[in-house]
């Protein structure tokens, strides 16, 4: 199945009357050949594709020299299935968030309006806050990082959304920011765009370094059993440190978060680089960390949702026992 870019953008934005105009050369946008997309795409999350239940590696191996130190180790994760976004979130999708709830809108914008012809753009210079503001009201949350990364890389460890190199014209890092989908030939194995490249996108996970096993050493050698599970191993996540951060009673974001919320200084995790990043900085594994509060011209966000299962379907009525001739109601033996 193939649709035009611009068509194919107005049905994720639900933007069912939009008129579009198309030249004959006009790209089209390509399902991955691998996998069907009735299994991805669910009716009651237009707009979003389904990464299925399982496992995966997360990180980087030893051997990728633009690997950083905190893409260690490498490890498998299972991660339970959710739903993400295909597309980057718009100006035109953030306008009518800032609109229903009386919103601050990004600097760059004048009188609450986004530059002219940039509605499919990805909106850009959003606090973290912003971000998961913008979710919630949407009926949503931000990925994990965890759940970025397999949107982006799938099963098989793969250093970019479409494989192991990097080639220019499945990523936006042209220098300026592109419509989102404007590289079909760049989409993860489950469908999703943009994951490199476009924007860098915040995730909902506090940064912390990865966990690291303790050494282990024979127990001739007073060491520890090599056969403990890794989740005994690693330590724990560390949490929100306690904070004298002061949070006025009339700040705005008190409409989606608590107190002890906002308080939670600690930097938030953002991946997929952008239009300005080299190569390096563009594949799955990379990570980058920001104040909360940080807002810059190239990170912008997705959603992400969690599945909800179907109801079990209602046990059919029990039907009464056909009678037996010569013993129905009424009748004696």
């Amino acid at each position: 199945m193939s649709v035009s870019i611009l068509s194919h953008r107005a049905r994720v934005l639900g933007l069912a009357g939009l008129v579009v105009v198309m030249d004959a050369g006009a790209q089209t946008v390509k399902t991955p050949d691998k996998i069907d997309p009735a299994t991805l795409v669910a009716p009651e999350r237009e707009g979003m594709v389904l990464v299925p239940t399982g496992e995966f590696k997360m990180g980087s191996a030893t051997t990728d020299q633009w690997a950083d130190n905190d893409e260690f180790p490498q490890r498998i994760v299972a991660v339970p299935a959710f739903y993400i976004d295909e597309l980057e979130v718009s100006n035109l999708e953030y306008k009518r968030f800032i609109d229903a709830v009386n919103w601050k809108p990004p600097p760059p914008w004048t009188d609450r309006v986004y530059p002219h012809g940039s509605e499919f753009l990805p909106v850009t210079d959003v606090t973290w806050w912003d971000a998961c503001a913008y979710a919630q009201w949407a009926g949503k949350r931000l990925p994990t990082e965890i759940e970025w990364e397999k949107a982006a890389r799938g099963t098989d460890a793969r250093r970019f959304p479409w494989g192991d190199e990097f080639s220019a014209d499945r990523a936006n890092d042209s220098q300026s920011l592109m419509p989102a989908g404007s590289y079909p030939n760049g989409v993860s194995p489950y469908g999703v765009f943009d994951m490199s490249g476009n924007v860098a996108e915040w995730t909902a996970t506090p940064y912390e370094p990865y966990p690291h096993p303790e050494a282990v050493l024979p127990t001739d050698f007073g060491g520890t059993s090599g056969n403990r599970p890794m989740e005994e191993i690693a330590p724990p996540a560390s949490p929100p440190p306690k904070s004298n951060v002061k949070i006025k009673k009339n700040d705005p974001r008190l409409r989606f978060f608590t107190v002890e919320m906002l308080q939670d200084t600690r930097p938030r995790v953002y991946r997929g680089g952008s239009y300005n990043s080299y190569a390096r900085f563009l594949r799955c594994a990379q990570r980058q960390k920001e104040d909360p509060n940080g807002r810059w011209q190239n990170l912008g966000f997705r959603c992400a949702a969690d599945v909800t299962p179907a109801p079990a379907p209602a046990p059919a009525p029990k039907s009464a026992p056909t009678p037996s001739p010569g013993t129905g109601a009424g009748e004696a033996r």
